[in-house]
């Protein structure tokens, strides 16, 4: 039987070959149509449930979009775009109906096909925190904070102005330099500026801080970011929202925000804050935290024994001595005693350039060694040459016959 159907293979080749060809096309046919099927179908689910989710008809919409999740993992007919797309859906829908382990589990599928995207870890952490789940949520902000370039941080420090300018109050800087601006750190924080990257509006930021709230590095940072909130709606900085809203609901949202900006306690929030670690507070920041709101209360000696028991407990801490330096500048009226911190700052930190620039300014102002404000000056552009207001003041400067000559030299 073997030899016959031999015999029969090599006396019908070409018919043989014909059968094959065929039986390929109609294999390929068939595997074509079923693509063709599961994509439909694929499409039919996920724009089904895209309406039941506009319609917040939310069981029916999680039900279709795990339908067209299980179609898009399908071989052949299946994509990961279209599994990680679908998936994000599903898991925007289970948020909006309280569904927050569904959540976590489209997220964490989300995570697996893409995991450099920072929106992902970022609603990981949200909705761990939702599931009470502070280490979690601190593991996925972390690695959201990791994917954070340092270009995106400085684009944003730019464009939130997290220095504000301040008008010197110094009578003897002001009789010479009179109109002169120098820059004040606004509770500075690469945490808080990678938060405001992952998270632009200010409630959401609260939202995460607050929920990680009780160690002391996340106790801190929510202080400080009722502080910045404070400083920036106090100076008329508001949040930018990137979500497209109607113009009409725009306006009037910003409207809402001026008007309420100066009624919320940002203070007593910040003070919270700090108040759930006095007793086993451990860092200098705290301190310095604790001495900017004693300012704001007008309590200036508070303040200043503040920043002394930051000193005591972290000597290296630049930035103690540059707030220090600003304090007596501002409103214990000594710039002896401020010159002396901000040199103690640049000892502490050379690459400090704002204790750099004010340095030069405080020496031209009070009459002390040009050759030395020159060489603050100059260290301040070479640390960051986008410091603008450097610039600035250096062009007030120059409008000075005294100084011109001594500049340009």
């Amino acid at each position: 039987m073997f030899n016959e159907m031999l015999d029969y293979i090599k006396n019908n080749q070409q018919e043989i070959i014909i059968y094959l060809v065929l039986s390929l096309l109609a294999v390929i046919f068939l595997v074509g149509i079923i693509i063709w099927i599961n994509k439909y179908l694929y499409r039919k689910h996920h724009d089904f449930g895209c309406k039941h989710f506009e319609l917040e008809e939310f069981d029916k919409a999680i039900q279709e979009f795990n339908i067209a999740i299980k179609l898009a993992k399908k071989p052949l007919s299946g994509k990961k775009s279209d599994v990680e797309n679908t998936s994000f859906l599903l898991a925007q829908v289970c948020i909006a109906s309280s569904k927050w382990e569904q959540a976590i589990a489209a997220l964490t599928e989300c995570v697996e096909i893409s995991p450099n995207k920072t929106k992902y870890h970022t609603h990981l952490a949200e909705n761990y925190l939702r599931e009470e789940r502070p280490y979690q949520a601190r593991e996925s902000l972390d690695k959201a904070f990791s994917l954070v370039s340092i270009d995106a941080i400085n684009e944003i420090r730019e464009k939130k102005i997290h220095a504000m300018m301040r008008e010197t109050k110094n009578p003897e800087i002001a009789e010479k330099l009179s109109g002169l601006k120098t820059p004040m750190a606004v509770s500075e924080s690469e945490e808080l500026d990678k938060l405001e990257i992952l998270k632009p509006d200010f409630e959401g930021r609260k939202f995460i801080l607050e929920g990680l709230a009780g160690d002391e590095p996340s106790s801190l940072n929510l202080a400080k970011l009722y502080i910045r909130q404070y400083i920036l709606e106090k100076n008329g900085f508001v949040d930018e929202s990137q979500d497209l809203e109607e113009e009409g609901e725009k306006e009037q949202k910003e409207e809402e925000q001026k008007k309420d900006s100066h009624q919320v306690p940002y203070l007593a929030k910040a003070k919270e804050a700090l108040e759930m670690l006095e007793v086993d507070a451990e860092s200098a920041e705290f301190y310095n935290a604790s001495a900017f709101l004693s300012v704001q209360r007008g309590d200036v000696k508070a303040a200043e024994e503040n920043y002394e028991r930051a000193i005591m407990y972290n000597p290296q801490y630049a930035e103690t001595y540059y707030n220090l330096a600003l304090l007596c500048m501002d409103k214990l009226n000594d710039p002896e005693r401020a010159i002396e911190n901000l040199r103690n700052a640049i000892e502490h930190d050379a690459e400090l350039a704002k204790a750099h620039h004010n340095l030069a300014l405080l020496l031209l102002g009070s009459g002390g060694n040009t050759v030395e404000a020159k060489h603050h000056f100059s260290e301040t552009i070479r640390i960051n040459p986008l410091f603008s207001e450097v610039y600035w003041d250096l062009a007030l400067i120059l409008a000075k016959r005294e100084y011109k000559e001594f500049l340009l030299g």
